[in-house]
């Protein structure tokens, strides 16, 4: 029986993670390996960091969605959360004239065939203007600001552009979307800084056929070809570092697996699957 069946739902997350340590992907999403231990010594810190992501999107998707902004303030203000006040405070400067004025999809799940497998996005915000254009917008709340290059370069921008590319035609009920009027918008709420990425049809296919060899090769891969990443500094703050023998493994803050529960965490609220 193969480890990884036809049918399996690959996401930008369990992608990424296999480019990162082919390891920490067997644990998390074949063995589904239970955390021997926290990614960080304080806890308490990385449980305050993670939620404190969560809650901001949720409020960000509630007020997208109509919510009285008076009630979301309120509850702000309230949070006793300094940091998460600043980021509630920073998104109500940022300026959604950015993005189409037509159909805005919030929280929005999607997945398409890729090969005999199945590739999944869950858009913070997709904006689709009447004329053909669609911008993806994602929030961030990364402690360190990366470069332009290294999001555009990041595994979830040509999974939710491909998707995107892919399925959108299916959430406007209008024709199939044109790779170059895609865009997608990274917003890092600490900063308050932008990164603007855009598409098109040459990266589409490019990004088909590099998806496709990404997910056939992992399928195909044997238990022992998922060893632990040659950089043991990726080590340091991942939650299965025991299993690997690297406690003591080198600290670069630049390198951590934050980012990623937060997205995780946020596709485990989401219940809604749309398949077509």
């Amino acid at each position: 029986m193969a480890l990884i069946e036809a049918g399996h739902l690959f996401s930008q997350h369990s992608l990424n993670t296999y480019l990162r340590c082919k390891r920490r992907f067997w644990l998390k999403y074949i063995a589904q390996q239970p955390w021997p231990m926290p990614e960080q010594e304080n806890l308490s810190e990385y449980q305050a960091h993670l939620a404190r992501g969560r809650t901001f999107h949720q409020w960000v998707a509630r007020a997208l969605l109509g919510v009285d902004a008076d009630l979301l303030g309120q509850a702000a203000a309230a949070c006793g959360d300094e940091a998460l006040l600043a980021w509630w405070l920073a998104f109500g400067r940022f300026d959604l004239s950015i993005v189409p004025e037509g159909l805005r999809e919030v929280e929005l799940p999607l997945i398409v065939p890729l090969g005999e497998y199945r590739l999944y996005a869950r858009y913070d915000l997709v904006a689709f203007s009447p004329s053909g254009e669609a911008v993806i917008v994602d929030w961030k709340t990364l402690e360190r600001l990366p470069s332009w290059r290294v999001m555009r370069e990041r595994v979830q921008t040509r999974v939710y552009l491909y998707v995107l590319a892919s399925a959108g035609h299916i959430v406007t009920g209008g024709a199939p979307l044109d790779p170059s009027r895609l865009e997608m918008i990274y917003w890092f709420a600490p900063f308050e800084e932008m990164f603007r990425i855009p598409y098109s049809r040459r990266e589409f296919q490019a990004h088909r056929q590099a998806l496709l060899r990404l997910v056939e090769e992992i399928a195909a891969s044997p238990p022992e070809a998922f060893v632990p990443t040659e950089n043991p500094r990726e080590c340091a703050f991942c939650n299965y570092r025991s299993l690997c023998g690297r406690q003591e493994a080198p600290r670069d803050p630049s390198l951590n697996w934050l980012d990623e529960e937060i997205d995780f965490a946020l596709d485990l609220d989401e219940a809604i699957e749309m398949t077509y």
